[in-house]
Parts: C-alpha cells; sequence; structure tokens
C-alpha cells in the first residue's frame, strides 16, 4: 500500500504532540489527551482575531491544522 511521505510526517507530527501532551499532563489515555487537545486548539481559535487564527493555523501540523479549523466559520 503506498502512503504519500507527506500523509506519513502529518501523522508522525499528531502522534508527537499527543504524546508530549500526555506526558506533560501525566494521562495515559491518548484518546482523552488528543480530544483535549483538540478542544484547548478549538477554544483558542474561537478567542483569537480572524488573522490570528489563520496564523495559528498556518503554525500547525497538517493533520492538526484540519482539525484545528473544523467547525470554524
Amino acid at each position: 500500500m503506498f502512503v504519500s511521505h507527506d500523509l506519513t510526517y502529518a501523522l508522525q507530527a499528531t502522534q508527537n504532540w499527543v504524546s508530549d501532551l500526555a506526558w506533560r499532563l501525566r494521562w495515559h489515555d491518548r484518546e482523552r489527551v488528543f480530544l483535549a487537545l483538540i478542544a484547548t486548539l478549538h477554544a483558542l481559535r474561537d478567542c483569537l482575531g480572524r488573522d490570528e487564527a489563520v496564523y495559528m493555523g498556518a503554525q500547525l501540523p497538517a493533520l492538526l491544522r484540519g482539525f484545528y479549523y473544523e467547525g470554524w466559520h
């Protein structure tokens, strides 16, 4: 099965973020960590102005960027 380098990198970058956050929070449930990360990114995004939110989104790894923009109007 062919998996592009970009997709592999996006998955690895997201796993790194989740692993780092799990370690910092001392949580063992990676799904819970992931959901907390997404909720935090959404809350942060919703508090920022449009330009700042777009700038913030541009700094995220590709997969997290997709979740960050999910549901944003």
